[in-house]
């Protein structure tokens, strides 16, 4: 039973919740996309050097994060979900962070809807956002997103929706499926053990 952290996204309740913890918006850079395999990418070690780091300084890590898509998607997500729930006739929660049953990765989704299902909304520039309608495809970072959300949360599915004013919405629901849940969740422990020899190697250092 993965537990729930009722803090408000991007917090700094929030922040200090994830604190050198993996969450799902970044298991594509855990495990490959698409081969569903741990990654020993350069990426994946840069991330993993982040988490240590916050571990010990107790201190978050930006990364260079892209301002405007940032900006964009919180100007943005309350008409998003609002067009959500006109359209599908339900009320969605904001809810926090929830760690998974052994607290060792987490996920961040947007909305809970009820008992069983999640919504993770993306405001994408139009050029991805078409791409998304024309392949009826999520772009494979989210697809993994997604699928790290439902491992962590153990819910029935979760709606993705790419929203773009002035085009149509993109609305896309995923349950869990075992060819990618269990490779999935096998390459973030051993990205997590991982994690934790670099810990240790740290720690070595201050004797």
């Amino acid at each position: 039973m993965s537990r729930h952290i009722q803090v408000v996204q991007n917090s700094i309740e929030w922040l200090e919740a994830r604190l050198g913890i993996p969450t799902s918006s970044r298991f594509s850079e855990i495990v490959t996309p698409k081969i569903w395999t741990f990654s020993e990418s350069r990426s994946c070690r840069k991330y993993m050097a982040q988490l240590v780091a916050e571990w010990k300084t107790r201190q978050p890590i930006q990364l260079d994060p892209i301002i405007w898509a940032v900006e964009r998607g919180h100007d943005m997500e309350g008409e998003s979900v609002s067009y959500y729930e006109l359209t599908r006739g339900v009320k969605t929660e904001e809810c926090g962070f929830f760690l998974s049953t052994c607290e060792r990765y987490g996920a961040s989704p947007d909305r809970t809807v009820g008992e069983n299902g999640l919504l993770e909304v993306k405001n994408l520039n139009a050029d991805n956002h078409l791409l998304c309608l024309f392949e009826n495809e999520i772009p494979d970072k989210y697809f993994t997103q997604i699928h790290g959300q439902l491992l962590v949360t153990g819910r029935d599915w979760v709606d993705f929706l790419s929203y773009s004013p002035g085009l149509p919405p993109y609305l896309h629901r995923i349950y869990p499926e075992p060819k990618y849940q269990k490779p999935l969740e096998e390459g973030i422990l051993k990205f997590c053990d991982r994690l934790d020899e670099m810990k240790q190697k740290l720690l070595a250092m201050y004797d």
